[in-house]
């Protein structure tokens, strides 16, 4: 599961009286290649950015979700991803029901 979405595996370690398990997040650098990207010198602002996070966040993230959390219309997610995927930074996997995004990684 943790490799689905990128994550390192955790860590698990013997501990005076237990033990301790470490559970890390996204790798950092492979989210700033990816906010980084800016093949046709179109850098992505901040709002386009918190985007990119909440797919890879969560990939089965609906657009209308990504309004809500952002607190924008559906129709400015719509023209982000559709910017998005022009510059094949993400691409849909799957039926528009039962699918899910996936961002691409920088060549």
């Amino acid at each position: 599961m943790f490799l689905d979405y990128r994550l390192p595996e955790p860590k698990f370690e013997v501990i005076p009286g237990g033990f301790a398990v470490t559970v890390y997040a996204t790798v950092k650098s492979e989210v700033t290649d990816i906010l980084e990207h800016d093949p046709l010198n179109d850098p992505l602002n901040d709002r386009q950015k918190k985007v990119i996070e909440l797919i890879q966040n969560d990939r089965f993230m609906t657009q209308e979700l990504m309004a809500e959390n952002i607190k924008i219309s559906i129709e400015t997610i719509k023209r982000d991803i559709q910017k998005f995927q022009k510059l094949n930074l993400i691409q849909r996997k799957g039926s528009k029901k039962t699918g899910y995004w996936q961002v691409i990684k920088n060549n």
